[in-house]
């Protein structure tokens, strides 16, 4: 049972080096192959042990749920991607001197807790953030502006893209560097898993735009990874190191800890949960305000997730361990409320992908929504990463943005505004 999620993800593969359409979709179907294959070796070198046995319906289930959402990527075909279309060039630059401001303002507030974390002793700094007790968690509006503000690196990153392609050289700069504000929060927090997350979709643009760049960009582009993989791997060992330092073997935890999420998810699934958020885990912004106005306590949200982690500890299972995205879904919305989600997900990548071979081209919103949705599955092989509530307010605000950029698009096509001012065209170089 165990091989099934790696087998179908396999042939998924296959599928794919056979009709040669390597795209963004290959990418994500091996960010999973990996976490799988990571998976069946920690299962039988005992790196982890199960608290029960893996059954057909846990891994269909996993295996299904996960792969939906990214058949749309995978049958996106680059060859009919010919244009990116820039709605309206002036929204676009407001945008993308706001990213950048937000981004700067991010890393200067993070810079000093960073430094504090390195200084001292990381695990009981980490104790200390999760208990809500470190120095910045009391800073007020200033913490809510940086918590959210690092949350906008994903649509940073595809912005930086256009601007690089486009031969702005300041402006892609100070996106890139303004995209890394992630990494830098993520770390203030203790954490390394920032870096990762940041690769994931810093790659899957790069993927994206890989067919509108030249090899002279490509260049400059692999050498601007290999710079900041330098920067940051010296940190992200020392905070693997301080995470596992009662392991003789690093090896052998960094791979149980990549690969937990199928033996995890399969407990859980199979817990028969009887106790759920209800949202609060997924939506906690949202489910608190909704007790708010009903003049409800919101200290009930820490009591149903308290109650639901004594639950799955009583069954055997781990409620605080990777079990990817779905995992965290069913402990909300339970087994049905998930699979509603998903295809919802997949409704929304596809209705994207249609508008994107349609056009033959992606348009800036186009762009940002794939983004977001490949960031959600991305992150999600280990656990719904949109779930706080920094997140939650960065849902409500990446919307409006949408909203608007396709509102001023749609209001210039019928005012009969001239496009050749509100439409840029990045034509694919060979």
């Amino acid at each position: 049972m165990i091989f099934i999620p790696f087998t179908i993800y396999f042939i998924i593969l296959l599928y794919i080096i056979k009709k040669k359409s390597y795209y963004i979709g290959s990418f994500l179907i091996l960010i999973y192959m990996a976490t799988y294959g990571c998976n069946i070796i920690s299962y039988y070198s005992k790196f982890i042990y199960p608290a029960s046995d893996f059954t057909f319906e846990a891994m269909l289930y996993l295996t299904v749920f996960t792969l939906l959402p990214i058949m749309p990527f995978v049958n996106i075909c680059k060859n009919n991607i010919d244009v990116i279309y820039i709605e309206d060039v002036k929204i676009y630059k407001i945008i993308s001197t706001i990213l950048i401001i937000v981004g700067l303002y991010c890393i200067f507030y993070f810079i000093p807790y960073v430094l504090k974390v390195f200084s001292g002793n990381i695990n009981d700094y980490r104790i200390l953030v999760n208990a809500d007790r470190s120095d910045f968690v009391k800073n007020g509006i200033f913490n809510v502006i940086a918590m959210v503000g690092i949350n906008f690196f994903t649509p940073t990153i595809a912005t930086f893209f256009i601007e690089f392609i486009r031969g702005n050289r300041i402006r892609s700069i100070l996106l890139l560097i303004a995209s890394l504000s992630y990494v830098i929060g993520i770390a203030a927090h203790a954490g390394r898993d920032g870096f990762v997350i940041w690769f994931f979709n810093f790659t899957f643009f790069l993927i994206l735009f890989k067919p509108f760049i030249n090899k002279t960009q490509l260049r400059k582009i692999y050498n601007i990874m290999i710079i900041i993989g330098v920067i940051f791997v010296v940190p992200f060992i020392i905070i693997t190191a301080s995470r596992f330092s009662t392991s003789n073997n690093i090896l052998k935890p960094i791979i149980a800890y990549t690969g937990q999420n199928v033996i995890y998810f399969n407990d859980f699934y199979n817990a028969d949960l009887k106790i759920y958020k209800h949202g609060a885990g997924i939506f906690p912004y949202f489910y608190s305000g909704i007790l708010r106005l009903r003049g409800e306590n919101t200290n009930i949200i820490d009591y149903i997730k308290k109650d639901q982690i004594n639950y799955l500890l009583s069954m055997g299972s781990k409620a605080w361990t990777f079990g990817t995205y779905l995992k965290s879904l069913i402990s909300d919305f339970g087994k049905i409320g998930t699979i509603i989600f998903t295809l919802l997900l997949t409704m929304i990548n596809r209705k994207e992908k249609n508008i994107a071979q349609k056009n033959r081209g992606f348009t800036y919103s186009n762009i940002l929504i794939i983004g977001f949705i490949a960031h959600i599955i991305s992150s999600g092989v280990f656990y719904y990463l949109a779930g706080y509530i920094s997140s939650n307010i960065y849902i409500i605000m990446f919307a409006i943005m949408i909203l608007y950029i396709k509102y001023a698009n749609r209001y210039n096509i019928r005012n009969n505004i001239n496009t050749s001012r509100v439409l840029t065209k990045l034509r694919i170089k060979n």
